[in-house]
């Protein structure tokens, strides 16, 4: 009696175990966002929510009169508002040409909220 009900405990164990599930409170872990344009947090505050929920920020810098998105290549997603998007900022054409998906706040806290990181397709911007 007792071996049956320490399988099905371990069944569902495993199950859980195979959900995309991240380590608890580090949902973001492995992706680093770039901001564009002002979202319903303060920079700062999305900042420290991405931080906190185990992602990274990269900022940027204006030099010689070209925005560089420093360590672009460490940038995975580009979080902007729809009228920076539309207006096509000198961010938005920079991550369309390194080819970085560029989204909505939304994702974040969708994430945040679900634990776990889902396709970014409904989170995009289309293109027209």
């Amino acid at each position: 009696m007792g071996s049956d009900t320490g399988d099905a405990e371990d069944n569902e164990v495993e199950e859980d175990d195979e959900k995309p599930a991240a380590k608890p409170g580090k949902v973001l872990e492995g992706l680093t966002f770039c901001i564009s344009g002002k979202l319903s947090l303060s920079r700062n505050d999305m900042e420290s929510l991405i931080k906190k929920h185990g992602g990274a920020t990269a900022g940027s810098y204006v030099s010689n009169t070209q925005l560089t998105i420093s360590v672009t290549k460490a940038v995975t997603h580009l979080i902007t508002t729809e009228d920076e998007y539309e207006s096509e900022t000198t961010k938005v054409v920079k991550a369309k040409e390194n080819e970085l998906p560029c989204i909505k706040e939304d994702f974040i806290h969708d994430a945040i909220q679900s634990t776990f990181v889902t396709n970014t397709n409904d989170k995009r911007f289309q293109t027209s």
